[in-house]
């Protein structure tokens, strides 16, 4: 017999087997170290015959008897093809100083030992678990991922919350297949007994200082840190991040994450908690009112450390504020925390973090304090909502009409521009020009009045791009001009994540427009480059988008397609990689006219019809008279004459109704071509033609003027008025003094060659 001592116990001999009774008594007083040698040797025999296996578990429960044992065997064992599997809890074992810390230790370096620390389980290893223990179940989609959801992938607790649901039959088999029989929403909402328990024995073998400390790390987050919590309760630095040293390398409930250093230049250790069921152990434990004054003292002292800038952890510090029930600061901070988001373009983060900043405030009575905290969300909310959105939409009106609503109980005056600029833009982009232009004229009073040229620039800016669409030209210009003049990059270009708006940059696209339609080309398209060159250089894409979009109506204007289509594709990439929809919304149709001038009309009025759809939608009014132009001159070369004819009518309703007389004109011209091409309608036409001329000139528009004449023109040679022809086109070829390279200019020109000849 190879191992008697362990055979006599292990077998106890009967009551009549006399010579079994006779080994037994030998052998049970044996020595620890013969036991040793007996298991040892047995071990060895066996494992000559098959590899074997000797899996220990939980030794952290184990007597020093074991640990002894256990050493014994490795050491004696080495050539031998037996595999020992010990498991173990890290933490336990270093509560108790339990002596297979120092075996552990000794078998690594004799190289007989190799420690295997499991991870957490993704949901894949669950599912696979699942399959495991639940053959053929019948779970329904997503049970796993609830359970990882639940546990974090905790192999411990995942075993035991499963083992929970099958004991109270919520996993059960029914027609010999496992079934969930309760609604995933509401499953596993205790923790099972086995788990409370095992926190319950981790918290309570700790000491007051410990206790208090994860009560407040639980106050601060799943996330906190020593130099804060060392802050709040008043205890040494160096002892906190002893303690948590410990309290992670004893009890494993929390683990280190990594060095930091805050904004004031103190350093930190940044620490999580191991699970999420420690964490919300340890806040739960924390009486409310307790609660509300550690929050209040965490949020003071990261504030404080973070010397104004918060950046990711101004989120953190509202949760902090709105938990101390101050709901003005945690207003303040929900609006960096938008902010923030902003700067990443996560338009729909920021929409959230903004609303839940102002569902806080509406608990609040009014004050100038609650006034100044809702106008920064409500900007900070329009902004996001016009951004993603459109201008035109009603939530973006909304904000910025409630943003100028509350800045007049504000102390400082100037805080109601940028709500101003922003609910302009709105009545803009929705064709209310009236309402916009007002608001403009408020803007430049208010301005006149603090005496800030700063501010002046603005208005004159906001009060020009109205009176261009209202059709007052030179007024426009003028006032656009005396903009220009007071525009200070370094002041507006640091406030342009207020409203996405940089008025110099705006101010220059828009005098653009306003150079070419005056028959000046050359110097529009040079006020462009240098909106587009300082857009480029601005830390925001809002501004750049608009540079472009207002690129590419030159490049329509200008009738160069090919170039039209080439900034149409860099203002694509543009807004879809920051999330910018109105400029991607205005440039739709202008993409398909681009290619209905490189001869793929079908293309390009489909695409045309599908851009203006959505501005339907987005309820973007303003330029629609202009765009609908645009379409009806695509249908006109297609033959649709009766679709061009009511898109001529809706652009002329349009323009009544919202005040935006700019492009008449085209629409005039455009009509009388089409009554040149049915008969009898020859008075109708050259009225048409005649309108056409005469709103081109009363509005300064030198452009228009050339292309009405040269629709003119060409009806009276058609009619055997060549005279009448050449004295028309004459004064206004001689005018031009640049864009002699225009399309529009070298047509007029040949016709009148052609009549000279």
């Amino acid at each position: 017999m190879i191992a008697p001592s362990w055979y006599a116990q292990v077998m106890p001999p009967a009551s009549d087997d006399s010579s079994a009774a006779r080994l037994a008594a030998d052998t049970v007083g044996g020595s620890q170290e013969r036991l040793k040698r007996e298991i040892a040797s047995l071990l060895e025999e066996v494992s000559r015959v098959q590899p074997v296996v000797l899996w220990i578990d939980d030794v952290h429960w184990a007597d020093p008897s074991t640990t002894d044992l256990l050493g014994y065997l490795a050491r004696r064992l080495e050539s031998a093809r037996v595999l020992t599997i010990v498991t173990a809890r890290s933490s336990e074992l270093a509560q108790t100083r339990h002596p297979f810390l120092s075996l552990k230790l000794d078998l690594l370096g004799r190289g007989l030992c190799r420690e295997i620390v499991p991870g957490l389980l993704d949901e894949a290893a669950i599912e696979r678990y699942l399959a495991l223990q639940f053959p053929e179940h019948a779970f329904p989609p997503g049970f796993a991922a609830l359970i990882h959801q639940r546990t974090e992938g905790s192999p411990l607790f995942m075993a035991d919350l499963l083992r929970d649901l099958r004991r109270r039959q919520v996993l059960r088999q029914q027609e010999g297949r496992w079934q969930v029989t309760e609604e995933l929403t509401t499953l596993a909402r205790e923790l099972p007994e086995s788990v409370r328990s095992l926190i319950q024995r981790k918290i309570d073998a700790l000491d007051d200082t410990d206790r208090r400390l994860l009560s407040a790390g639980a106050v601060q987050g799943l996330d906190f840190d020593s130099a804060t919590l060392a802050a709040v309760l008043a205890i040494p630095d160096d002892q906190v991040e002893d303690r948590l040293e410990r309290l992670e390398r004893e009890h494993a409930l929390v683990r280190f994450v990594t060095e930091a250093e805050s904004a004031d230049r103190s350093l930190t250790l940044r620490y999580r908690f191991a699970h999420h069921v420690y964490h919300h152990a340890f806040h739960e434990a924390v009486r409310v009112t307790r609660r509300a004054a550690l929050s209040r003292a965490i949020a003071e002292t990261l504030v404080a450390r973070s010397a104004g800038q918060p950046g990711e952890g101004a989120a953190s510090i509202a949760i902090l504020f709105e938990t101390a029930r101050d709901h003005i600061r945690a207003a303040e901070y929900w609006n960096q925390a938008a902010q923030a988001a902003a700067r990443l373009y996560a338009h729909d983060e920021t929409v959230r973090l903004a609303r839940r900043g102002l569902a806080l405030l509406a608990t609040e009575p009014e004050s100038p304090a609650r006034a100044a905290a809702e106008l920064d969300l409500q900007m900070t909310l329009g902004l996001a909502i016009k951004t993603s959105q459109g201008y035109a939409v009603a939530e973006a009106g909304a904000a910025y009409s409630r943003a100028r609503a509350v800045a007049r109980q504000v102390d400082d005056p100037t805080r109601v521009i940028p709500a101003l600029i922003g609910l302009s833009a709105h009545h803009v982009v929705s064709g209310e020009l009236p309402i916009a232009h007002e608001i403009g004229v408020e803007m430049l009073a208010l301005f006149e009045r603090l005496g800030d040229p700063h501010l002046q620039m603005i208005g004159e800016w906001s009060t020009g791009a109205a009176l261009f669409h209202l059709g007052h030209l030179e007024d426009a210009h003028a006032h656009l001009m005396r903009g220009l003049a007071l525009h200070d990059p370094v002041f507006h270009g640091a406030r342009v994540w207020q409203t996405g708006i940089e008025p110099g940059i705006f101010c220059r696209c828009e005098l653009s427009r306003t150079f070419m339609l005056r028959g000046y080309p050359e110097q529009g398209l040079a006020m462009l480059s240098e909106a587009l060159q300082l857009a480029r250089a601005l830390d925001h894409p809002q501004p750049h988008a608009f540079a472009l979009l207002f690129d590419l109506m030159a490049r329509i204007a200008l009738r160069t397609p090919r170039q039209a289509l080439e900034t149409c594709e860099q203002l694509a990439v543009l807004c879809r990689r920051y999330g910018i929809a109105q400029e991607l919304q205005w440039s739709a149709p202008l993409r398909g006219r681009a290619m209905v001038e490189l001869g793929e009309t079908e293309v390009g009025v489909r695409e045309m019809e599908e851009g203006l759809a959505t501005h339907t939608i987005t309820r973007s009014a303003l330029l629609r008279p202009y765009y609908l132009t645009l379409y009806a001159g695509a249908l006109i070369r297609v033959g649709r004459e009766s679709d061009a004819n009511r898109v001529l009518d809706e652009a002329a309703a349009v323009a009544a109704s919202s005040g935006q007389p700019a492009f008449e004109a085209e629409r005039h011209r455009l009509q009388g071509a089409l009554y040149t091409r049915e008969p009898g309608r020859e008075t109708d036409a050259e009225t048409s033609f005649s309108t056409a001329l005469s709103t081109a000139r009363a509005q300064g528009a030198r452009w228009l003027e050339l292309r009405s004449a040269r629709a003119y023109a060409d009806f009276l040679v058609n009619h055997g008025r060549a005279a009448e022809a050449a004295a028309l086109l004459r004064p206004i070829l001689e005018w031009f003094t640049e864009g002699r390279e225009m399309l529009d200019f070298v047509y007029a020109e040949a016709l009148l060659r052609s009549i000279e000849e």
